[in-house]
């Protein structure tokens, strides 16, 4: 009898060491009846979903007499974002299938707010059916930010904070690649006379120009538009769904007019149409850049491909 209580007592204290492990980790591990369609054990839900076990497992209960798909539904409505469904139903096909699934998906945490989440699944199999899945969720949402904001950083060029041209020509092929019939302007922008700034000033002063330059870029661009830094003084920037060519020299006539620069600091600039001058990003480049050195023969100006 006294054995027995002890060992009653240690259980008792290994499953509080345990709980304070997975609130430490920010781990909550849950396992769900399938055939039944039951959760029926979530520990340490509070780390993610802000709510008890107890909670979850009386509020889902609800759907457990639903059909399979109809359960599923509600299920992740109820756990995940609805960005998500993808890959969990992917993650439910494993399962019954018998095979362990690894996943990221944003888990709901209150009522509002979402957390990303590491979530492995183990099934549980008997007579070669699936009859359990356990599964252990892991609080990542620090780390997955942190690491988005890596990968945006990496696509920025550090001095302007614009794309930089790895990004920029990547986001501009994909633009042109979706072929909705809208009409683009590739545009390349060129700074006059930049290497004279950085001989007379210096660089440091040459770096405050291209950083005043790429913010008076940035206020003459909508937000659809894609503008990037290509490298030293050259810019390139697509005006997305332009219209016409009407409406493209009035835009490129305002970016020369309006530029409010120092030093006297003037542009020139070269653009061509798509998909009329060209379908893809490198035969596009190749005429906007002859215009641009059409336009910088004589400076402070703009040439369009066709009408030189």
């Amino acid at each position: 009898m006294e054995r027995s209580f002890n060992t009653s007592i240690e259980l008792q204290k290994y499953k509080e060491r345990f709980s304070a492990v997975l609130q430490a980790a920010k781990i909550c591990v849950y396992e769900v009846d399938i055939k039944n369609q039951l959760y029926t054990f979530f520990e340490n839900a509070e780390v993610i979903f802000h709510k008890t076990g107890k909670t979850i497992l009386e509020e889902v209960w609800k759907f457990s007499k639903l059909p399979p798909e109809e359960y599923q539904k509600q299920v992740m409505a109820y756990f995940a974002h609805p960005d998500d469904v993808a890959i969990i139903n992917e993650a439910f096909q494993n399962i019954f299938e018998g095979k362990t699934f690894s996943y990221q998906a944003r888990m709901k945490a209150g009522d509002t707010e979402f957390v990303w989440c590491k979530i492995d699944v183990t099934p549980i199999v008997e007579n070669g059916e699936t009859v359990y899945m356990v599964g252990v969720i892991t609080d990542i949402n620090a780390m997955k930010l942190q690491m988005d904001g890596y990968r945006a950083m990496a696509k920025l060029d550090p001095l302007t904070g614009l794309f930089n041209k790895t990004a920029t020509e990547c986001k501009i092929a994909r633009k042109l690649a979706e072929n909705n019939n809208e009409t683009h302007a590739l545009v390349l922008i060129d700074i006059d006379s930049f290497k004279a700034v950085n001989d007379t000033y210096g660089h440091s002063k040459g770096d405050e120009v291209l950083k005043e330059f790429s913010d008076e870029l940035k206020r003459k661009v909508r937000k659809t538009d894609i503008l990037g830094r290509w490298g030293g003084d050259e810019f390139v920037l697509l005006l997305c769904n332009i219209g016409n060519a009407d409406n493209l020299h009035a835009k490129l006539k305002e970016m020369l007019a309006e530029m409010n620069l120092n030093f006297g600091i003037t542009q020139s600039i070269g653009a061509a149409i798509y998909p009329g001058h060209a379908q893809s990003f490198k035969e596009l480049f190749i005429k906007a850049d002859t215009s641009l050195y059409k336009a910088k023969n004589q400076k402070n100006t703009y040439c369009v491909y066709q009408e030189l």
